[in-house]
């Protein structure tokens, strides 16, 4: 695996003079923009170590991406991905399940813990257009057609309920996926950067970790604990919701029926 960082600096003119003039021609990419100083090099690199180290050293303001490339062999022995789901909201964030009319009960047992759902889900059902797959917060929701690929193929990890269009519009047939395994924390060799204004939860029930910023990462003797559909332990992401962790199995299945799942990404076991 390659692993390449993408770093974003933010300072003075002095900051970015004296950061050009140590690196100039040793990084990947080194480029002033608007934001600030773009940073582009290969984690591998002596010069990433010596970066990383002036930053922290001297307290530099910064952000940091990730990104992995794979190589085929990785990804072909590979037993579990996590993986994204199309979501048709991204421009109308606050229209969540709750907004079109599900009901929920908040779950008490501390500040951070998430809603419980009461009701069927309901949704805007003309979103999901020619999707067999799509995310609306927090809930995942499949068509008939997906529904049937799932249940013939007799996977593990989730239960299907049923979904409607919250003013009942449509004929077309959609379905709420709950997924009931929960996985186990990962382990701490996951890296992520913390919320700014949610500080870290340590209940039992949920734990909100911020943004991911490395493969998920989990001990080999935990393996036999996943299902074919799994979710994280961690609340993640802007959002704070649990992400979808699935089988090769799983992944190969909605291949072959053309049922879309974003940037699938290996799961680690150490």
């Amino acid at each position: 695996m390659k692993r390449t960082a993408d770093i974003l600096i933010r300072g003075n003119s002095s900051l970015y003079n004296k950061i050009c003039s140590q690196f100039e021609g040793r990084l990947d990419q080194l480029k002033l923009e608007p934001s600030g100083l773009q940073i582009v090099i290969d984690e591998e690199k002596r010069e990433y170590q010596e970066l990383m180290l002036m930053i922290n050293r001297e307290g530099i303001k910064y952000s940091i991406t990730e990104t992995r490339e794979y190589t085929k062999k990785e990804l072909k022995e590979a037993k579990f991905f996590h993986v994204g789901v199309f979501y048709p909201w991204e421009q109308d964030a606050l229209k969540n399940a709750e907004y079109y009319g599900t009901k929920y009960v908040q779950d008490h047992h501390c500040e951070h813990c998430g809603k419980v759902q009461t009701s069927e889900l309901k949704l805007d059902v003309k979103k999901i257009g020619k999707h067999h797959l799509i995310h609306i917060r927090p809930e995942l929701i499949i068509s008939e057609y997906a529904k049937e690929v799932i249940e013939s193929s007799q996977l593990s990890g989730y239960e299907i309920l049923p979904a409607s269009d919250y003013k009942t519009r449509y004929d077309q047939k959609v379905y709420h996926l709950v997924i009931k395994s929960i996985l186990p924390p990962f382990d701490n060799h996951v890296r992520c950067d913390p919320y700014e204004h949610y500080p870290a939860s340590d209940c039992d029930i949920c734990s909100l970790r911020g943004f991911p910023r490395s493969e998920f990462v989990y001990r080999e003797e935990e393996v036999e604990k996943f299902q074919d559909f799994n979710l994280t332990f961690e609340y993640l992401n802007a959002y704070q919701n649990r992400l979808l962790i699935i089988s090769t199995e799983v992944k190969e299945i909605f291949h072959n029926h053309k049922i879309k799942l974003l940037r699938p990404e290996p799961v680690r076991f150490i």
